[in-house]
């Protein structure tokens, strides 16, 4: 050995290994996380473990090939679903009521509500011009809905329709008069033009 090399290998000390973990505290882990595993993965998979959700439902069989989708409804068949849906009459609840009726109120916002989505429907799932007569009664259904809202008749609304409780019962009652106009143009439109 010459000078340089002693020197060399005694300003580097040895390396030396880290010592052995303890040879049973892995395995002892190890069985521990498979024990662990092996109850409770059995147990979630068929609804158990505790947690009192009952069996958990199958999962999804394979799906059927796209095939022809089914026609869409009819205007008047989609009209039909709606205002059976809103509990609706062909006639309004309106006739000869008070201007502060909440069961005409209700049945205002139900028409609003049904001739609203026919409206949508018949635009999204039917050609431009198509149904045109319907959308177009439908629109109007709505704008005198909304028009009895803004004045607050039958309860619709934020505030009662004036300040004068005769003046308010005489401009409600033009506003269901409009509104129930409509409401039978446009069911009298979905029945001629919408089946």
């Amino acid at each position: 050995m010459t000078v340089d090399d002693r020197v060399t290998a005694d300003a580097v000390p040895p390396v030396r290994a880290a010592p052995p973990a303890p040879p049973a505290a892995l395995p002892a882990r190890a069985v521990a996380v498979a024990v662990i595993a092996a109850l409770v993965l059995p147990l979630s998979a068929c609804g158990g473990g505790g947690g009192g959700e009952g069996p958990r439902p199958a999962p999804p069989g394979p799906t059927a090939p796209p095939g022809p989708s089914a026609p869409p409804l009819t205007p008047y068949e989609f009209y039909r679903a709606r205002a059976t849906a809103h509990g609706l009459e062909d006639a309004l609840a309106c006739s000869e009521v008070r201007w502060d009726d909440s069961r005409c109120g209700e049945d205002l916002t139900a028409a609003g509500r049904t001739a609203g989505a026919v409206a949508r429907y018949v635009e999204k799932r039917f050609a431009a011009g198509e149904y045109a007569g319907v959308r177009e009664a439908a629109d109007s259904v709505v704008a005198a809905v909304n028009t009895a809202r803004e004045f607050g008749c039958f309860g619709t609304g934020s505030r009662p329709p004036g300040e004068d409780r005769a003046e308010g019962g005489e401009l409600c009652a033009t506003m269901v008069g409009y509104a129930s106009l409509a409401w039978l143009g446009f069911t009298g439109a979905v029945e001629q033009e919408g089946r």
